[in-house]
């Protein structure tokens, strides 16, 4: 029982007239005999032993008591808690999670305790409730809370700044729903590689995220520019002028070292002047001179300079192979 008020329900042989009740071995307040009478326990949790005794009408008295226990539990019972299921970090568990309870009563002992309960879906918080029932008919309860994340974090990388000599920008773009990212995950510049790491949220989960960086090799060319050049090799030989002119430095005598060479003056566009001289390295010497168009060149890069390079969009995956009049040049982009 779990109060200190009882029913006492009686049965006495021999047509008893009267009793007498007691909570302990003696007895003297004698009532009339009934089969059933409210009665009250002495104080304290325990067993307690109620005595009885009959008499008849006539004054017979029975020689020894009867009597019967009962229990007393005036304290509700207790129950704890255990979870089993994966544990991961900062207290989240990363699989299902089963709350069982275990009852306590150290008087009437137990009677019941709400079965086992099992979390399969994430959650940040989740609380269960257990009651247990003592044999006295008196109750506890205790309580659980847990917090469930068994799903990886999502992740969906994104390259920007594409096709640059540079590299491209790589976002990471990850979030996770329950538990939340371990840190956070931004950015990284100038990516000229493929991009892979792993992603973890705050309970341990984690998820390989990768991205691929292509790269490609594009050309661009320029054709050389044609030309009017002269060169001391575009002049006649000495022997081959037919106007000449001399001059000579009055009362000079000539070296006796004496060379030659020809040199072409460009005057305008396909116009030149070549003089050859001898004893340049004396105070005298002698000059000869005569003109003559200058040599067209065709497509020379080296004599003749080179267009403008394409425009940036010009830019081909067609390979160019530079040549005498043609040049090229490559680049790597990114995308």
């Amino acid at each position: 029982t779990k109060t200190t008020s009882v029913t006492l329900n009686i049965s006495g042989s021999g047509s008893p007239s009267q009793m007498c009740v007691s909570n302990t071995t003696s007895c003297s307040a004698w009532q009339a005999y009934t089969t059933s009478r409210s009665w009250t326990l002495t104080s304290g949790d325990g067993t307690k032993r109620v005595y009885i005794w009959f008499r008849d009408a006539a004054g017979n008295q029975s020689a020894t008591s009867s009597s019967d226990t009962i229990i007393l539990d005036t304290v509700n019972p207790t129950c704890s808690t255990s979870v089993s299921g994966t544990l991961g970090n900062s207290g989240w568990y990363t699989s299902n999670v089963t709350i069982s309870a275990t009852g306590f009563d150290a008087t009437s002992g137990v009677a019941s305790v709400s079965g086992a309960q099992t979390i399969s879906s994430d959650t940040k918080s989740a609380t269960r409730t257990f009651t247990v029932t003592d044999n006295s008919g008196r109750t506890g309860s205790c309580s659980r809370t847990v917090k469930r994340d068994a799903t990886p974090p999502n992740c969906n990388p994104t390259k920007t700044n594409l096709y640059t000599t540079s590299g491209v920008t790589i976002q990471v773009n990850a979030d996770d729903a329950t538990s939340g990212l371990q840190q956070v995950y931004g950015a990284y510049l100038n990516q000229k590689s493929n991009y892979s790491e792993p992603i973890y949220d705050k309970a341990g989960n984690s998820r390989w995220c990768s991205i691929s960086v292509y790269s490609r090799t594009e050309y661009q060319s320029s054709n050389c520019l044609t030309c009017d050049r002269c060169s001391d090799a575009g002049c006649y030989s000495y022997s081959s002028w037919a106007t000449k002119s001399t001059s000579r430095v009055a009362g000079c005598t000539p070296s006796t070292s004496t060379y030659y060479r020809y040199t072409c003056t460009l005057i305008s566009t396909n116009y030149s002047t070549c003089y050859y001289g001898y004893g340049i390295s004396s105070p005298c010497y002698t000059r000869a001179y005569q003109t003559r168009n200058c040599a067209t060149y065709n497509r020379s890069c080296a004599l003749c300079g080179c267009a403008s390079w394409n425009a940036y969009s010009a830019w081909t995956t067609t390979v160019c192979y530079p040549s005498s009049s043609m040049r090229c040049k490559t680049q790597k982009t990114y995308y």
